[in-house]
């Protein structure tokens, strides 16, 4: 399945949280230098300039301004030191474009801002819904585009990496190519009759690429189904077509079960030791 790319910079994020706090964008790639007087107000980035918000928690998060390359939604995930984790709130419908002050509620429980992200992304099916076959949209690097709520600075590429991308297999390559460096590493096969070994023990630190050679699409993720709770960072959150990976370090000790959430009757469990 392919997905459309865009240059970082085709769309631009301001976020604004509740305490009224304004976040704009820029669509050049020259920022100017903070009013005098005025320390709240940081450069970000090339494309992005933000009052940095005043609270730690929040419970709805607005982007002032986004440009939709395509119809889709505005999505607010979690996110730790590491790697994204999972679907907080989504937005309505967005038609492409620019969009302005768009606000996701996110519930009564107040949320910290440190651990949230804003993506962007796609409606594969043209019906206005949020579903499983909607994606992130991605930039010419096939990396989701993804701001933290809190700075309003983009993700980086490493914990966008952390999992279904080419940088963490050439991470897994370049461990094995370097003596006294390799980072240990399993592999499992995903066929048409399920993962193959299905069942591992590893220790903690150990990175694990689930390797589609099945004839279907496949979508590693951990237990429970569909919403994947047991272990909420280890969840592909989209397809990976046949003859890819998917790459997750498991750095948690325990038994951790997992399925495939397009054909949930094919699991395992990985067991991490210390």
């Amino acid at each position: 399945m392919s997905y459309k790319k865009i240059m970082y910079g085709s769309v631009l994020a301001g976020i604004v949280v509740v305490s009224a706090v304004s976040f704009w964008s820029r669509r050049d790639t020259t920022i100017p230098d903070a009013p005098a007087g005025n320390s709240n107000t940081v450069t970000i980035n090339d494309v992005m300039s933000i009052v940095s918000p005043t609270t730690d928690t929040v419970t709805e998060v607005t982007v002032s301004a986004v440009t939709m390359p395509e119809p889709g939604f505005i999505v607010v995930r979690e996110v730790d030191d590491t790697r994204l984790g999972q679907i907080v709130e989504i937005s309505s419908y967005l038609e492409a474009g620019m969009q302005t002050n768009i606000t996701v509620p996110l519930g009564d429980e107040p949320r910290p801002t440190d651990s949230l992200v804003v993506m962007v992304y796609g409606d594969a099916k043209n019906d206005k819904v949020m579903n499983d076959l909607d994606r992130p949209v991605r930039t010419v690097s096939n990396l989701p585009i993804a701001y933290y709520v809190q700075s309003g600075q983009s993700v980086p590429i490493d914990i966008l990496a952390n999992g279904f991308q080419a940088e963490a297999i050439a991470m897994m390559e370049m461990g094995k190519s370097m003596p006294g460096m390799a980072m240990p590493m399993e592999t499992i096969r995903y066929t048409n009759e399920g993962y193959v070994p299905a069942n591992i023990t590893v220790k903690a630190g150990t990175m694990v690429m689930f390797v589609n050679e099945s004839d279907q699409d496949m979508w590693a993720a951990s237990n429970g189904h569909p919403a994947h709770t047991d272990l909420p960072t280890f969840d592909q959150f989209e397809f990976s077509p046949k003859g890819s990976q998917y790459v997750y370090t498991f750095d948690q000790v325990g038994s951790w079960k997992y399925h495939d959430h397009i054909a949930p009757i094919y699991g395992g469990v990985i067991t991490v030791t210390e």
